[in-house]
């Protein structure tokens, strides 16, 4: 899956480029890209990766829950099916994310998931435009998408990471040209980037890094927005999953 890799760096580092200028909204109010001072290096196990002024931090907590439950079994499925079944089934299990089901929840199928593989950088564009935000909410989470993916692409260590991310939140909670939708779209998707990040266990240890896998769960949050919280999560779960086969 390495060269759907590779599709992936494209499309992140230079697409979104063309898309964001370096002075987008959040940016110009003097609201630049977060940079924590004074950063001291913390094992991700003394770390809680939870963000409670984030009113939707329960999707990325839920997303971790399905997560560590797939990896917790023997005989991983090998194909897009098998890991859409079994992810729907741990979900379907898991009653706070049956909670958050309603009647728009969709589990993505496994011709979509293929397509997005298949043409990661069409597939992400198409993420962005169908989640249905304001310009310059979609311009602010490309802009943290690429900002975050530069800052993981090194290894850095979750603390920066997850001090980036909270700082970002803040400024979306702040911020007051974003409705109350463009405000859940962004911290759900920040939400899953930030519990996503944290996870220690990894499908393919020593040779995913984490910026490549953070973009499979950062995309699948945004792909299933349209459909609802729940559908969000499942969506970045498998596509995070499927991406890593």
């Amino acid at each position: 899956m390495k060269n759907l890799h590779s599709c992936f760096i494209f499309f992140p580092l230079l697409a979104l480029v063309v898309f964001v200028s370096c002075n987008d909204d959040l940016q110009t109010e003097s609201q630049g890209d977060p940079s924590p001072i004074g950063y001291h290096k913390n094992d991700v196990s003394s770390i809680n990766a939870s963000n409670p002024a984030n009113p939707y931090d329960s999707a990325g907590q839920i997303h971790n829950e399905i997560s560590d439950s797939y990896f917790d079994g023997s005989a991983l499925p090998t194909t897009i099916t098998g890991v859409l079944a079994r992810v729907d089934d741990i979900a379907q299990s898991n009653s706070h994310f049956v909670g958050l089901k309603d009647p728009t929840y969709e589990l993505p199928t496994a011709q979509h998931l293929s397509e997005m593989l298949n043409n990661p950088a069409s597939g992400a564009a198409q993420a962005y435009n169908a989640s249905n935000i304001s310009p310059s909410a979609k311009t602010s989470l490309e802009g943290f998408t690429r900002s975050l993916l530069g800052i993981t692409q090194g290894g850095t260590d979750y603390k920066l990471i997850f001090n980036y991310i909270s700082d970002y939140e803040s400024l979306v909670i702040s911020h007051s040209a974003f409705s109350a939708h463009d405000k859940k779209v962004l911290l759900t998707v920040t939400s899953i980037a930030r519990h996503a990040a944290a996870r220690k266990k990894r499908p393919k240890p020593n040779t995913d890094t984490d910026w490549e896998i953070n973009i499979f769960h950062i995309v699948g949050g945004i792909d299933g927005i349209p459909h609802g919280t729940a559908s969000s999560i499942t969506s970045a779960v498998c596509l995070g999953i499927a991406g890593n086969l």
